[in-house]
């Protein structure tokens, strides 16, 4: 669809998980049609540490992103989709998939949205919760 779109003239953007393949970078989605990527190409990784297993995976373009350490990967996102938005051509139109990593697992979330479930007994689903809000 990405390709297709900037074809058209499209500004394509994909922001958040690409969990599509990498093994070739035929998949990657500077390939496949997105002018730009940031994010991550794994699934299951750490929302704070952008890692999974021992590996580090969190990328802007081709290039791997240090600076995205120690913060939360929803909070990263929409920060990125702000951005492209603010500073987008509206003279052209825009493409931006946002793939967001919530609510998958691992179950992790920041302590200010859990919080905002202290009514809810059960201290997994209380995460959880805090997942979904602060992916919106």
């Amino acid at each position: 669809m990405a390709d297709d779109l900037k074809s058209a003239g499209y500004s394509t953007h994909a922001v958040g998980k690409w969990h599509l393949g990498f093994c070739k970078e035929d998949y990657l989605p500077m390939n496949r049609g997105f002018d730009h990527h940031y994010g991550f190409w794994l699934g299951a990784e750490d929302y704070y540490n952008h890692t999974r297993e021992d590996g580090y995976d969190f990328r802007n373009d081709m290039e791997v992103d240090e600076s995205a350490k120690g913060v939360y990967s929803s909070v990263l996102f929409s920060r990125q989709s702000d951005q492209i938005i603010r500073h987008h051509d509206q003279s052209s139109p825009l493409f931006l998939y946002i793939p967001l990593q919530s609510v998958h697992g691992p179950i992790e979330a920041p302590q200010e949205y859990v919080d905002l479930y202290q009514d809810v007994q059960d201290e997994q689903r209380r995460v959880f919760l805090g997942m979904v809000t602060a992916s919106g």
